[in-house]
């Protein structure tokens, strides 16, 4: 009698996936070493190229065109497939390298970034949807845990690794360094998928999203603006900027987001509350372990790595145990976790002048809120997918991204107005302008992640229901 041998289980790494899935992480971290090695180089490409004045569009200019590029990518990719968008957008990045890399004055050192933000923002939301093409659903949990992992990774060695760069080459050496890099792991990508992607040949119907991408991020911008200044004007910009992005996200993310309807539109908003929490904390830690606790930089990037190191745990864990079973308590453990870091981190004020209590506290309260984003991050990149509409899967990977973008930068303005403020009345207190908001958000992320799974219906006749689709 002839016994047909047991089939392999598919893995994210295994002979049909592996190139695929290491040509994406090394792209992802190639995004994510620049984010980090680009805050170290700044200081020295203004002085260099007396750029003070346009520092802070320098800083977040990436981030800004990023917007317009995610919704660009996501109606591209939804009509004629992830591949080309992927490929413009990775090589849209590395040709922003190398203008900032190369430029001459501040102005095109500006314009470079523009360039980075739009591809890196095009090629990210073409990602979604190419791993919903390239994997099988049961798949995909693990492989945006992995990319969790790829972007967090770099936050360990990537500070090291940019300022020896800037140390020994110069500035310069770190945008062309990556522009090599993020060239072969765009072509090894393309190479890998050009025969596993769905073929689409639908029109690209733009409309007028990308419009009103460009106004939300100018909302951004007015955001950050506002957030480092102070007095009437850092208030008008502030009131502006957030009327002008709520305005503006209406048409771009799913019907319902505000309201955090159950399904696809409370996956949106969770991507925002969980990242606008998350980076209320990581904004004032190194401030508060420095500024109160004396601590040296050294020391309190060993804080934040630490926390690094909790975002992997959580991801891994996610990764290897998230399936529809699970995810809504995964989820919920996420939002908990996150609550309960924000918790312990308020621990800081009375004990922010005892340094090694106070780096204990900061240690484990940051890496508590890095596994609840860690367990919570790839589980709504799935739910995402599985929840978007037949063909739309680019459409709602670009609103995850933009939620998540928006969220931070939300967040970022609010309290940098509100912190601009109370520094004026005591400085040594200020910080809980950020801690507090990361509280409040971190509640409210345990209310949304509860409404993330639709529950399970009667299927009506002629008609099935799977998993978590609607």
């Amino acid at each position: 009698m002839t016994t047909i041998p047991a089939r392999t289980p598919e893995r994210a790494l295994d002979r049909d996936h592996r190139t695929t899935t290491l040509g994406l992480l090394a792209l992802v971290t190639m995004f994510a070493f620049e984010a980090v090695a680009v805050s170290l180089a700044m200081p020295s490409v203004a002085r260099e190229l007396n750029g003070e004045t346009l520092y802070p569009i320098a800083v977040v200019g990436l981030l800004t065109a990023a917007v317009v590029g995610m919704v660009v990518g996501g109606t591209w990719s939804d009509a004629r497939g992830p591949g080309l968008p992927l490929t413009v957008g990775g090589l849209g990045f590395v040709a922003g390298l190398l203008v900032s890399g190369l430029a001459g004055t501040m102005e095109l050192f500006v314009g470079g970034r523009l360039l980075q933000g739009l591809g890196c923002g095009l090629a990210l939301t073409a990602m979604y949807v190419a791993v919903a093409d390239a994997y099988p659903s049961h798949l995909r949990t693990r492989v945006f845990s992995l990319f969790a992992t790829a972007w967090v990774v770099p936050s360990i060695a990537g500070p090291f690794i940019a300022g020896a760069l800037v140390d020994l080459f110069g500035w310069r050496s770190v945008f062309l360094v990556v522009a090599a890099f993020a060239t072969l792991s765009t072509f090894v990508v393309r190479a890998a998928m050009g025969s596993g992607l769905a073929v689409r040949e639908s029109a690209v119907v733009w409309g007028r999203r990308p419009a009103y991408a460009v106004v939300a991020a100018v909302g951004v911008v007015a955001l950050h603006l506002a957030g480092h200044g102070t007095g009437l004007r850092a208030g008008l910009l502030l009131a502006a900027g957030l009327l002008v992005v709520v305005w503006a996200m209406g048409p771009l993310l799913p019907r319902g987001t505000a309201r955090a309807e159950r399904g696809l539109p409370a996956v949106v908003a969770a991507r925002g509350v969980f990242g606008g929490a998350f980076a209320c904390v990581e904004m004032f830690l190194p401030l508060v372990l420095q500024d109160e606790s004396g601590l040296s930089p050294t020391v309190t990037g060993l804080v934040m790595m630490v926390g690094a190191l909790g975002w992997t745990a959580g991801s891994s864990y996610s990764g290897r145990h998230g399936n529809p079973d699970t995810f809504e308590g995964l989820l919920r453990a996420g939002a908990v976790a996150l609550l309960g870091g924000a918790a312990i981190s308020l621990a800081l004020v009375p004990i922010d002048h005892q340094a090694v209590l106070a780096a204990v506290v900061a240690t484990v309260g940051f890496a508590v809120m890095a596994v609840g984003m860690g367990l919570a991050t790839p589980l709504m990149s799935t739910l995402a997918l599985d929840l978007a509409p037949a063909g739309r899967q680019g459409e709602s990977g670009g609103a995850m991204q933009l939620s998540d973008a928006l969220g931070q930068s939300i967040a970022a303005g609010l309290v940098g107005a509100v912190y601009a403020r109370w520094f004026l009345l005591d400085e040594h207190t200020s910080y809980l302008s950020g801690f507090g908001l990361a509280l409040l958000l971190s509640a409210l992320a345990i209310v949304i992640a509860r409404r993330c799974l639709t529950p399970r219906r009667p299927d009506p006749p002629g008609a099935a229901t799977a998993g978590v689709e609607e």
